[in-house]
């Protein structure tokens, strides 16, 4: 799900040449949980920790990393013309596993994960959207054109996701009054000058 290789593969051998239909299959992301307290199924040990990064990466990783692989990985494939997008999430459960990891989208205590939130923000944007390629402007970022029965969007995100910290900006020559931007969790951004600043999350 880290790059695009694959969807393009499939769009350019099976679905443009063919007209043939695409489905995923086996798309999870593998996280312990973000949560804190005693709904995140973690206790620090005791003292001060070693390697403190390692402790806290369990946090990064189930509230950030994950959840943005998983909205990547639906953009490229549903982006390149797939026509359905499956997360794969039925056979793990947290009761069964709580201090492992796993890819299912529930928490202890039937809460939702980030990467949840994140592929139900996707759905809820682009259900019944059909992708049109990737019409990035630079090569370090992807934009993902759909058309959502007459309504144009676009899911833009940097290819480099090894840095959160890293950005970009991306200035669209249209009428302000006439479009939206969100993040990753589905909260409208403020873009007062037609830019839009984007990182690794889309």
């Amino acid at each position: 799900p880290l790059k695009d290789t694959q969807a393009v593969g499939f769009s350019e051998k099976i679905i443009r040449p063919f007209g043939m239909e695409l489905w995923n299959t086996e798309a999870g992301a593998w996280c312990l949980g973000f949560h804190q307290g005693p709904n995140s199924s973690f206790r620090s040990p005791p003292g001060p920790a070693i390697w403190p990064h390692t402790d806290g990466w369990r946090f990064y990783r189930g509230g950030d990393y994950e959840a943005s692989r998983v909205a990547r990985n639906f953009l490229h494939s549903v982006g390149n013309g797939f026509t359905k997008y499956f997360y794969y999430d039925s056979r793990f459960s947290p009761s069964q596993s709580a201090g492992s990891s796993h890819c299912t989208i529930f928490g202890v205590g039937d809460t939702i994960r980030a990467k949840g939130v994140a592929y139900a923000v996707q759905a809820y944007f682009f259900d019944h959207a059909k992708g049109l390629g990737n019409i990035s402007p630079q090569k370090k970022m992807f934009a993902y054109v759909f058309d959502r029965g007459g309504t144009p969007l676009l899911g833009m995100f940097m290819s480099d996701h090894t840095d959160m910290t890293k950005r970009r900006s991306l200035t669209l020559d249209l009428d302000r009054a006439k479009w939206k931007a969100y993040d990753l969790k589905g909260n409208e951004l403020k873009a007062p000058d037609s830019t839009i600043v984007f990182g690794r999350q889309p």
